[in-house]
């Protein structure tokens, strides 16, 4: 609990004489040796220590500065922050499906799914109470410098509760078949239609503190909404030429579909593919899409979060800034110092977002060769480019264009407080403006087959080739690859996944192992990570043909996450664009 979060302590009414004391000592020697080397305001060495060791103090009419800013307590005594969830999960889906007498298939779906959530953060501390026992109202003993008493604990502590839910309502239906009145070398036209709709919804409720930003958590607003999509699709697939000379296939594909969302009206994608084969053993294929991606829920109605992100502040002229102050940052005092290394910032959802746009282009081989028994290894190359794309900026790129290099776009999301402390920093979703990436994907596949069963090797590899991003609020562009980011983001330029999996009768048991590649720093204030490989388990048992039991350990050798000097190396994830296996960052540092 510090200022910052709501923590105002009065220094002259909430101190005890004895501290008092040592501060007037201690600020009455920074003066002297301040008055006796010149009394000059740019002294670095010997800093002018204010008018006053405490606020609220005049002298010469003039309120005191600098000499005390800064009063910092955990509540150990009131035990850690425990957290306790509750999550229930319901889904329902029915199909049906058929043949019709010209060899046509249909099939047609529902579903409903709902989940629901309860959370409790014990031990969380109402700042209401707190002002209460700092007035005198709560008739407590407010001396915080030796400790909490238990009546205090008791007073101002409780069990934070929230509660969300989300719900999906999917109909769909299709239609596929050739179209024999249109033949080519290859075969007839082949088809596939159908529509789909899409209902989604959610609510987050949380505790009436953590709304009224009394508790000293991150304060949230209550949130809610909903929206549809109706969706009609067709694809087609006209196989030019079949086992002919130099041609053992060569096939082209084409898709469109139209989406009409209730938030933002309709679109219309589309992809076209080829696929040669001039042997049996070697097959190129290219495809070119576009793609479209409105933003969900979440991304659209979660409300308004507080959260205390590891940033630094260029403008501190402390040790947690080594690079040195910025060259915009005529706003601080001299000698300002950054107190903490945790910003109050602005997180959540923006229901001004508006959707993703893309374009992809894929071009690769997949070589099977015949005199080496079910082995196949594909290389692609892929180059996508995402506008309006939907993330979470990057703060502290922020703070150094706003800061370092003057950039008034972005000291538009930056709020200076009291003592000049950052007090608010935007951080929510926003269409950020473009990103471009490029990256060539390995897949080498190999099963061997046995009276037993079958041992399935498999090597996956991405070397990541391009990263960029372009800020549209900033107007700048950052290249990423071969990067770490300071709150999110993982470029690195190779990343791997490869499995041992054996599959019997009616069960498959193996090991995985995930890579990742070094990294440099995205940024001044943090290390470079050394490689990292993550050994996991998995194993299935088919108990019949309608019930099947799965298990798995992640990290099963206990690896530590690569610790920086502002924060830790935790997961990724794997994220699916056009085809391809992209590994993009879910929460790098925490």
């Amino acid at each position: 609990m510090y200022a910052g979060n709501g923590f105002v302590l009065d220094a002259e009414k909430h101190l005890p004489d004895e501290i008092k004391s040592q501060l007037q000592d201690a600020w009455q020697e920074a003066y002297d040796a301040w008055e006796a080397n010149g009394s000059n305001p740019d002294d670095k060495e010997f800093p002018y220590p204010g008018d006053t060791w405490a606020y609220g103090i005049e002298v010469n009419g003039e309120e005191g500065i600098d000499g005390f800013t800064d009063f910092r307590i955990r509540p150990v005594a009131g035990g850690t922050r425990a957290y306790e969830q509750t999550t229930d999960t319901y889904r329902l889906a029915a199909g049906l499906d058929g043949d019709l007498a010209n060899g046509w298939s249909w099939d047609a779906f529902v579903s409903y799914g709902k989940n629901e959530g309860d959370n409790v953060t014990a031990n969380s501390y109402n700042k209401t109470r707190l002002d209460e026992i700092f007035s005198g109202e709560a008739g407590l003993d407010y001396n915080f410098a030796g400790g909490m008493s238990q009546e205090i604990m008791d007073y101002f502590r409780y069990d934070d509760r929230e509660d969300n839910e989300y719900e999906l309502v999917n109909i769909g239906a299709s239609l596929s078949g050739d179209i024999e009145a249109v033949e080519f070398q290859g075969g007839a036209l082949g088809f596939a239609g159908g529509i789909e709709y899409r209902e989604e919804s959610g609510e987050f409720n949380p505790s009436p503190e953590t709304q009224s930003g009394e508790t000293f958590g991150n304060q949230q607003d209550a949130t809610g909404g909903k929206f549809d999509v109706a969706e009609v699709f067709a694809e087609f697939n006209l196989p030019i030429l079949a086992g002919a000379k130099y041609a053992e296939e060569l096939t082209i594909d084409t898709a469109v579909r139209y989406s009409d969302y209730s938030t933002f009206g309709g679109e219309t994608t589309g992809k076209v593919g080829l696929v040669y084969a001039p042997i049996e053993d070697v097959r190129f294929r290219t495809s070119y899409s576009t793609s479209f991606r409105a933003p969900g829920i979440y991304e659209l109605y979660s409300g308004s979060a507080q959260s205390y992100e590891t940033l630094t502040d260029p403008c501190s002229t402390g040790t947690s800034n080594p690079t040195g102050q910025g060259d915009n940052c005529s706003m601080v005092a001299p000698g300002f110092e950054q107190a903490g290394n945790q910003v109050p910032t602005n997180i959540g959802g923006n229901q001004d977002l508006m959707p993703e746009q893309a374009k992809s282009f894929t071009a690769g081989v997949v070589w099977t060769p015949s005199f080496v028994d079910d082995l196949s290894i594909t290389l692609d190359y892929y180059d996508i480019s995402v506008e309006d794309a939907i993330t979470s900026p990057d703060l502290q790129q922020i703070l150094d264009d706003c800061f370092r290099d003057g950039i008034a776009t972005a000291c538009e999301f930056v709020t200076r407080g009291a003592g000049d402390q950052i007090v608010s920093l935007e951080g929510a979703k926003m269409n950020i403006g473009q990103i471009d990436t490029r990256g060539v994907d390995i897949d080498v596949v190999q099963n061997l087959h046995f009276d037993a069963g079958r041992l399935a090797l498999r090597a996956q590899a991405t070397r990541m080739l391009e990263y960029k991003e372009f800020n549209e609020q900033s107007g700048t562009e950052s290249d990423y690859l071969g990067e770490v980011g300071i709150t999110g983001g993982l470029y690195v330029d190779w990343r791997g996944l490869a499995s041992v999996m054996w599959y019997g009768n009616d069960w498959d048991a193996g090991i995985e192992a995930q890579y990742f590649d070094s990294g440099v720093s995205a940024s001044p204030y943090l290390v470079d990570i050394d490689s990292k490989t993550y050994l996991n388990l998995r194993a299935g048992w088919d108990v019949n043909d309608n019930l099947r039991l799965s298990t798995g350990v992640d990290n099963v050798s206990n690896e530590e996450p690569l610790v920086t000097e502002t924060g830790t190396a935790s997961t990724t994830s794997r994220a699916a664009t056009s085809g391809l296996v992209l590994l993009t960052s879910s929460k790098l540092w925490t």
